[in-house]
């Protein structure tokens, strides 16, 4: 069956394939502070991150999801763009490693 992991805040966490296509039955969720600090562990400064930020993380995290092969997160100076990608690239590949074990797989490296 699929895999999933409860959310900090007792939501679920979707662990997918990236990619899925919309007609799959995939459910779509968004992910939250507590999410990003679960993969990304208690003494990162995940934590702290602004809610416009995990904004950008979920606008990252869906466009991957849709296979859009590129993007420009943008704001003003000084707003946490580089904290949004690295927040993303750790949930993403936490996603993919989740879905190479339960494709049986080993994760890979990266």
């Amino acid at each position: 069956g699929k895999q999933t992991t409860r959310g900090g805040d007792g939501g679920p966490l979707s662990l997918s394939p990236l990619g899925a296509g919309a007609g799959s039955g995939k459910i779509r969720t968004m992910v939250t502070v507590e999410d990003v600090v679960a993969v990304a562990g208690a003494g990162s400064s995940a934590g702290a991150l602004k809610p416009y930020q995990m904004v950008g993380v979920n606008f990252l995290l869906l466009l991957d999801q849709q296979e859009v092969t590129g993007a420009i997160l943008a704001d003003e100076m000084g707003l946490g763009k580089t904290a949004q990608t690295i927040a993303y690239l750790a949930v993403s590949r936490q996603r993919s490693h989740a879905a190479a074990a339960a494709n049986g797989g080993g994760g890979g490296g990266g």
